[in-house]
């Protein structure tokens, strides 16, 4: 029953390859059905800037129409073959959309959906000023036909083209999305502070999906301009970009079967009721506004739903990784913490040093002149008024935040960047307001943890070489060791959210140990913890100290500060007002009037506030 699951979806994308030998109308199976795998392409992907990297575009329009004009310009002026020139505008496209992924990088919401508006406008604009390369308004009319010797791919024939071009992409798309890109994605879009601090660049993965979607929407133009042997400027309109997004969200965003059936309902709809043609775009902004009050998933949400609850379908599985890794991984083989060259032979000497670190936000100056040292083997604790610093103090050291001046020191070489670039150097984090990936799994977040093991590039992936599967099944045995490491396997296609408060914590340490770090960081770890749970906190960073790995705790909870720190610093206004072993902190009046706004005898940091 498995393998008939497993191979449905390739048995039916094969039979629909024949449709033509059954359906003889042209104006159906050439017009219609090749109109709907084109714009299948298209909002496959679409789907990887919107859906899964959360990003917002209305001008596929202009992307569409660059490798429309790019492969009927080089066919009916240099005369070259339609395959190169389908390379050539799905390449040309994707310079495009480097530019077009860009303001994603520095805009969000309705000012990056303007900024690809005004992208769109430019290409038409363009495309109609171009007069002696694309004719202007009058468009293109001399598109060559598509055959080679005895091979026709005019009429019903140009299905049997397009229809093996977007099977190919809706595998490749398939393939992106089931991988480490796709990991990165969805974690830059849910959280882009907690993505980067695992080692997730915002900068190249939000590029790369605007990359790649633009190629894809090259690719689809380039196969348009054969449908009608005609491309002009009206075609490529805003109302086009428009409908793109209604396919994707109409049919569901973040599945396959979703881009299809939201794409075949759209265009064919318009057929179906002729005589509204004048009010299409009413019809086509209620049906978005019906999808998003009462479909929010979409007709495969939908349907999803319906079948789960009829008992017809089971609940999808949380676990985002191809079965092939999951089939062929040993789990229970590989050790959870990896430590880097120094980490367990250098216990003792200085791992992290910060001299004069100071940051200021206007007049206000958050951290001044924090000088402070972290040793190897060791958990440091810096602890503190509410307001003192602490949590900033954390944003410096894992690249959130520059400092205004003063420098940090970590293995001996100078820290500065990205957290990114920071998280792999060996600096991970934890966070003070829990920073899951919440709509992902529980293995899922700790993929994501483990991004910087991955390599080779989009080929691999796409084909799944033998080295990209080999990479996966080992980040998935390496994040089951630290699922074990927390004690959560159990949970592992649990999605996180649903997590209670207290395991979500220990999700995040998981997490964060798949980076590889040499020194952790865990910002207020115990923050909301039932006392059992502090208890489970407190073997659990001890746990992590003694694999190897140096700690830097802050924490208001002074008992547990007391019980596992072997250091300890203390901050008042951003100031640093003592340092030295927990029993010396205990004793120290600055410490205790910081505190309790009272010095002198018989007062103890036992009676500090936790919160």
């Amino acid at each position: 029953m498995e393998s008939v699951k497993r191979y449905a979806p390739y048995l039916v994308a094969i039979a629909l390859m024949f449709i033509p030998n059954f359906i003889s109308n042209e104006y159906i199976v050439h017009s219609v059905l090749c109109k709907v795998c084109i714009y299948i392409i298209v909002v496959a992907g679409l789907d990887l800037v919107v859906g899964y990297s959360g990003d917002v575009s209305a001008g596929h329009a202009g992307l569409f129409a660059v490798g429309a004009y790019t492969a009927a310009v080089l066919m009916w002026k240099l005369h070259w073959s339609f395959p190169i020139c389908m390379v050539a505008g799905a390449a040309l496209a994707a310079i495009f959309g480097v530019i077009l992924g860009v303001p994603a990088l520095r805009l969000r919401g309705p000012y990056l959906a303007v900024a690809t508006i005004a992208f769109g406008l430019i290409i038409q604009t363009i495309i109609n000023e171009a007069v002696p390369l694309t004719q202007g308004s009058s468009g293109i009319k001399e598109i060559p036909r598509l055959i080679y010797g005895p091979i026709n791919f005019e009429g019903n024939n140009l299905f049997y083209l397009v229809y093996p071009v977007m099977v190919l992409c809706l595998f490749v798309v398939n393939h992106i999305v089931r991988s480490y890109w796709g990991r990165a994605f969805e974690a830059l879009k849910e959280s882009p502070v907690a993505a980067g601090c695992s080692g997730v660049s915002r900068y190249r993965t939000k590029l790369a999906a605007f990359i790649l979607s633009a190629a894809f929407a090259g690719l689809a133009g380039t196969l348009f301009c054969h449908v009608d042997k005609y491309i002009g400027p009206p075609t490529f309109s805003f109302e086009l970009s428009v409908l793109f997004l209604i396919m994707l969200i109409f049919g569901g965003t973040r599945s396959i079967m979703g881009n299809c059936l939201g794409t075949l309902v759209v265009v064919v709809l318009p057929d179906l009721f002729n005589n509204l043609n004048d009010y299409r775009l009413m019809i086509f902004g209620g049906l978005l506004l019906f999808t998003l009050y009462f479909m929010p998933g979409g007709i495969v949400g939908m349907l999803r739903k319906i079948l789960e609850k009829t008992g017809l379908m089971k609940a999808p599985s949380r676990l985002g990784v191809p079965a092939y890794v999951v089939a062929g991984v040993k789990l229970g083989e590989v050790s959870a913490v990896h430590l880097r060259p120094g980490d367990e032979t250098g216990k003792g000497e200085p791992l992290l040093v910060t001299k004069g670190l100071s940051i200021k936000f206007g007049g206000l100056t958050a951290v001044n002149g924090l000088d402070m040292t972290v040793t190897r083997g060791q958990i440091h604790a810096l602890i503190g008024p509410n307001g003192s610093g602490k949590s900033t103090t954390v944003n410096l050291l894992s690249g959130i935040y520059q400092p205004t001046s003063g420098d940090i020191q970590f293995r001996g070489h100078p820290v500065r960047g990205s957290a990114d670039q920071i998280s792999r150097t060996g600096i991970a984090r934890t966070f003070q307001n829990v920073a899951l990936f919440g709509d992902m799994s529980v293995l899922d977040n700790v993929m994501v943890g483990l991004h910087h093991t991955f390599s080779g590039g989009l080929l691999p992936i796409v084909f799944r070489t033998p080295s990209a599967r080999q990479q996966a099944a080992e980040a998935l045995a390496r994040a089951d060791a630290l699922l074990d490491f927390v004690g959560l396997r159990a949970l592992a296609t649990e999605q996180a959210r649903n997590l209670p408060y207290g395991k979500q914590r220990l999700l995040e340490i998981a997490r964060a140990l798949g980076s590889d770090p040499s020194l952790l960081l865990l910002d207020e770890p115990a923050a909301g913890l039932t006392a059992g749970e502090i208890a489970v906190m407190d073997a659990i960073i001890r746990k992590v100290r003694d694999a190897g790995v140096s700690v830097l705790l802050i924490e208001h909870h002074m008992s547990l500060v007391m019980a596992v720190s072997d250091e300890i610093t203390v901050l008042d206004f951003g100031q640093k007002i003592a340092s030295g072993t927990p029993d010396q902190i205990q004793a120290n009046d600055r410490v205790i009037n910081a505190y309790l706004g009272t010095s002198g005898s018989g007062h103890t940091l036992a009676h500090a506030p936790t919160h």
